[in-house]
């Protein structure tokens, strides 16, 4: 649950991140002469302006989200974010996470196929020792420590993530382990379901990462982060937001469409 100040410190920043967008969005090179024999000028402009703005509701607004949701979690005793994970990256353990994430990568049909099991796969890199290291480095969206010393790295990712996209996520995942040389929970977050009320779907994650285990997704992830109830009141915060802007939003795209 969120208290009033952490309520303020999200909304504030979603009402920024929005009305930044608004002052400066500019209509450069959005000449689109075929598309507007299909359909209409107005609508165009419109649909592009909410593009650019659901790409400001993208992956850093929801990192610093989760950042303020997270650091006043009492079962927390450290929240960081974009934090640096040094240590030494032996090239049999590079070599390793790459086969690991090229069988997971094969296609259903294969013998040969992994299925995502992160626990398995970090018992195979913390078991993969050799002499040739070199200090290297990966940056975690949000370090979380608990009281009883376990650490928790976490990437937040788009809800659709492309096959380059989905391999870097678990790359980045095993390469965290490597690192501190010790099991360490590794998860990705995605903010929400785009397939609600079904269950997620998108099938390129799902070759690299399992729900439920290493992929928390909406409602898993937001109250991972905050506790129960966490999820429905940051729609709530998104919702109010919405309400106040209201008529910046409909005078700016007025504004576009009268151009």
């Amino acid at each position: 649950m969120l208290n009033k100040e952490q309520t303020n410190e999200v909304k504030d920043l979603i009402k920024k991140a929005i009305i930044d967008k608004i002052e400066n969005y500019k209509l450069i090179g959005d000449i689109k002469p075929f598309h507007e024999r299909l359909f209409s000028r107005e609508r165009i402009r419109e649909t592009s302006f909410f593009h650019s703005c659901s790409t400001t509701i993208g992956v850093t607004l929801f990192q610093n989200i989760g950042y303020l949701i997270a650091k006043e979690n009492k079962i927390f005793r450290k929240v960081e974010k974009q934090y640096l994970v040094s240590g030494n990256f032996s090239d049999e353990a590079k070599s390793l996470i790459e086969n690991i994430i090229f069988d997971l990568g094969r296609k259903q049909k294969d013998h040969k196929k992994r299925i995502p099991n992160i626990k398995m796969e970090i018992k195979e890199v913390l078991g993969c020792a050799s002499k040739k290291v070199t200090p290297s480095n990966q940056i975690a969206d949000l370090f979380l420590e608990k009281f009883n010393g376990e650490e928790i790295y976490i990437e937040i990712k788009s809800v659709k993530p492309n096959k380059s996209e989905s391999k870097e996520i678990r790359r980045g995942m095993l390469k965290i382990v490597a690192l501190r040389n010790r099991a360490v929970k590794v998860l990705a977050g995605m903010p929400y379901n785009p397939y609600e009320p079904d269950e997620f779907k998108w099938p390129l994650p799902l070759n690299y990462l399992k729900v439920g285990e290493d992929l928390l997704i909406g409602k898993e992830f937001w109250d991972f982060l905050g506790g129960k109830g966490t999820y429905e009141e940051l729609l709530k915060i998104f919702e109010e937001v919405g309400n106040e802007l209201k008529d910046e939003i409909e005078n700016k795209i007025k504004n576009l469409i009268n151009m």
